[in-house]
């Protein structure tokens, strides 16, 4: 995980790839096919979610079809092994395949909890699945497979939660603010965050310039409206304070941050492999690793909270 992870990081559970999750797709050349799923989740005493939990948040329970095994390591540790099996009869049923959720951000109980406009019920990792094929001239047929996985409300809960600790801080140590002058701050806030996330705050190595700038100019605006009921605010003191906010320095906030969201602190330890088999010969992909028509990616749930991960690959079969 990079520091991409917004300033993220800090709320990451202490141990790095705890659940490994796989998905084996094999496409036949009449549009028939098989999904195979496949989740490790290896306990230790750094990993606070049950593996009941863990199945709410995948939604990976028996009534969705997925089979749980457990293994003792040598070393003690536990590992729950999930699996399903789905077979798709026909180039259609593709894009029927259920469950298109592949990771709530929150537990089922803390759905209608919201951070600002944000549900925490809807902050979730979606899949969507297209097929396709066309015969060409040359009597071959092209084969298309299309999968992304698309983020739904989790950067925006990010930035809520965030901005709710700044309220917080604000509330209490300059009570004399009025509601509507610090909400004015927040929104200052927000968009500035945004500003500096889609500059590459939240996905690029270097961010040190980013959240100085992004903090320089909320401290300056919020100093503005504070210095008419405070003037003697020091200029340093309220930066500070937005740049701790915005590191998540205080213990308390990344403990809520993992009861509010434990969903995006398991994707910050979840790896993903995607296996696709394709029929004939592949002619196009954006694969990570190629080994003849077997395909394969890897990559974190949370490698791009603002678009899609997109698989893609084209073959040609012959009749």
């Amino acid at each position: 995980m990079n520091r991409s992870s917004l300033i993220l990081a800090a709320t990451v559970l202490a141990t790095s790839g705890c659940l490994d999750y796989t998905i084996d797709t094999t496409l036949r050349a009449d549009g028939t096919g098989v999904r195979l799923e496949r989740m490790e989740l290896t306990r230790n005493d750094d990993f606070d979610l049950s593996a009941d939990e863990v199945t709410a948040l995948t939604r990976s329970g028996a009534a969705r079809g997925w089979s749980r095994s457990v293994e003792v390591q040598a070393d003690g540790d536990t590992t729950w092994i999930q699996q399903r099996r789905r077979d798709v009869r026909s180039l259609a049923e593709w894009s029927d395949i259920e469950e298109s959720v592949i990771l709530l951000g929150t537990l089922p109980r803390l759905a209608d909890e919201r951070l600002g406009p944000v549900r925490l019920g809807d902050v979730a990792l979606r899949s969507s699945i297209q097929v396709g094929s066309a015969s060409r001239s040359d009597g071959t047929t092209s084969v298309r497979y299309r999968e992304a996985f698309v983020w739904e409300g989790a950067a925006d809960a990010i930035v809520e939660f965030l901005l709710r600790d700044i309220d917080a801080t604000l509330a209490t140590q300059y009570p004399l603010v009025p509601a509507v002058e610090r909400g004015g701050v927040l929104g200052f806030a927000r968009a500035r965050i945004w500003d500096a996330g889609e500059a590459g705050l939240f996905f690029d190595e270097n961010t040190d310039e980013l959240m100085t700038g992004a903090v320089e100019r909320i401290s300056a605006h919020a100093l503005r409206v504070i210095r008419v009921h405070y003037p003697d605010t020091d200029a340093e003191a309220l930066s500070d304070l937005f740049s701790d906010a915005l590191s998540f320095e205080d213990e308390e906030g990344n403990r809520l941050f993992e009861e509010l969201l434990p969903g995006l602190n398991l994707a910050f330890n979840t790896s993903m492999v995607f296996r696709l088999t394709m029929p004939g010969t592949v002619t196009t992909t954006n694969a990570t690793t190629v080994r003849g028509n077997v395909l394969e990616w890897e990559f974190s749930p949370l490698d791009d909270l603002r678009g899609p991960i997109e698989i893609f690959a084209e073959s040609v079969t012959r009749r």
